[in-house]
């Protein structure tokens, strides 16, 4: 029979340490020979993310086992998303991301994890899944003042106004994602707009003058549909009128 520990070893799963490297987990404060981490490697939250709070923590991670897991495997064992803000979170403002591309792949694909020579070792879940599964429990860390809270649901605000634009304006014109940040990109580089700071600004504003106008044509759409049908019905009653009006002149000659 295998040693316990050597079957965790060899397929276990990984978590951050507080120095943000990757190491395998046993059940223990630290893993006796951490495994060499791969460019695949899913970086977790935190081991009391997976049980209930003030639980007993057990072998991590739960049920995982020998099997391949995805994120959504992951998402469904873990018990208190709140937690997941420590590992997941946002960093300090938008232009520490660097470039329209890096949103987009923080928020698609998931952020990438290198070393201090630029090896990368690790990747974190994608936020637009994150999101989608937890909804805002995972942006409502323990331990902050209400005052914080605040701000990091204005951080959300202002991250997602570029990488959502993305998604719908993808959607909506049926081309890729490359071909929304690339105009995005020239408006970074060529069209006056200095930081990403500044393009979620114009992207909001784009969105709003976009829902204004879809607005404005659903009402006159709907305006021009009811006109339409208050003529058509009008024309009805009319000869119904008429004909009432001939059948009570016939009846009053009898």
């Amino acid at each position: 029979m295998q040693n316990l520990e050597d079957v965790i070893e060899r397929c276990g799963t990984y978590k951050t340490h507080d120095d943000s490297t990757p190491r395998a987990f046993v059940n223990l404060p630290s893993p006796h020979t951490p495994r060499q981490p791969t460019q695949v490697d899913y970086i977790l939250p935190s081991p009391a993310a997976f049980y209930p709070k003030d639980g007993p923590i057990g072998l991590f991670p739960p049920v995982l086992g020998q099997r391949a897991a995805n994120w959504i495997d992951i998402f469904k064992l873990i018990r208190r998303p709140e937690l997941c803000w420590i590992k997941c979170g946002l960093k300090t403002g938008l232009d520490d991301y660097g470039s329209v591309d890096e949103l987009w792949r923080v928020y698609a694909q998931g952020e990438t994890v290198f070393t201090s020579t630029g090896v990368q070792m690790g990747v974190k879940p994608p936020l637009r899944d994150v999101e989608a599964h937890f909804y805002s429990q995972w942006r409502t860390p323990p331990d902050v003042t209400q005052q914080q809270r605040k701000q990091i649901q204005k951080a959300w605000s202002r991250f997602r106004e570029i990488p959502e634009w993305i998604a719908k304006s993808s959607d909506r014109r049926q081309v890729p994602p490359t071909v929304i940040i690339a105009e995005l990109n020239e408006m970074l580089i060529d069209g006056g707009v200095g930081s990403l700071n500044q393009l979620s600004n114009k992207v909001a504003e784009m969105r709003k003058n976009s829902a204004a106008a879809a607005s404005e044509y659903t009402a006159a759409s709907s305006s021009s549909t009811s006109d339409s049908d208050l003529q058509s019905n009008s024309s009805v009653p009319t000869t119904q009128l008429g004909s009432a009006i001939v059948l009570s002149k016939e009846e009053e000659g009898h």
